[in-house]
């Protein structure tokens, strides 16, 4: 874990997370984080403390961002829409919903995926998933609490949530992961 509990409150000056969230948002965010540096820091933090400083900052931002997608998925769990209410009628049964920030940003991303793909001249674009809901499956922390079916499930069943948002590819690699 690339931050502890008196770094967020004390230098990061975070409040969105408990002492007791705090554990496994910090974890789940590093691993995040040796995802997306290919696992070079795992072995080799920085010892200068302003580079060391940078680490702990971002695993605190991406620590609460992770609880406020949390927090919007629990929101969402008995909704069939994915946002709130904004309007409905009722004979031609039109029905409206409203986007949280969470959700435009969301949006947005996947909107700054396909035109990305489709503003170069790609041969070919492998699709592939490597964070199921922002773990790893590559670590155990990913399969702990739960049986091994009930973690390929949600992993298998995270990919089809991808394959929602971005479709511009030739082929989804590695599916077994």
């Amino acid at each position: 874990m690339y931050a502890e509990y008196s770094y967020y409150t004390d230098s990061y000056g975070g409040r969105a997370l408990s002492e007791d969230e705090f554990p496994e948002y910090a974890e789940r965010a590093s691993d995040f984080l040796n995802y997306i540096t290919r696992k070079r820091l795992v072995d080799n933090l920085p010892s200068d403390q302003t580079d060391l400083g940078r680490i702990k900052r971002a695993c605190c931002a991406v620590a609460e961002k992770m609880k406020a997608i949390d927090k919007r998925k629990e929101e969402l769990s008995g909704s069939a829409s994915g946002g709130a209410l904004k309007s409905m009628s009722s004979g031609g049964e039109s029905v409206s919903f409203e986007l949280s920030e969470i959700d435009r940003a969301i949006v947005g991303g996947e909107k700054e995926l396909n035109r990305y793909s489709r503003s170069y001249p790609f041969d070919f674009i492998i699709a592939s998933s490597h964070i199921c809901h922002g773990k790893d499956p590559y670590y155990p922390s990913f399969y702990e609490g739960r049986s091994d079916e009930e973690a390929y499930r949600e992993y298998f069943s995270s990919i089809l949530e991808n394959l929602d948002i971005f479709s511009n590819f030739d082929v989804y690699g590695h599916l077994d992961y």
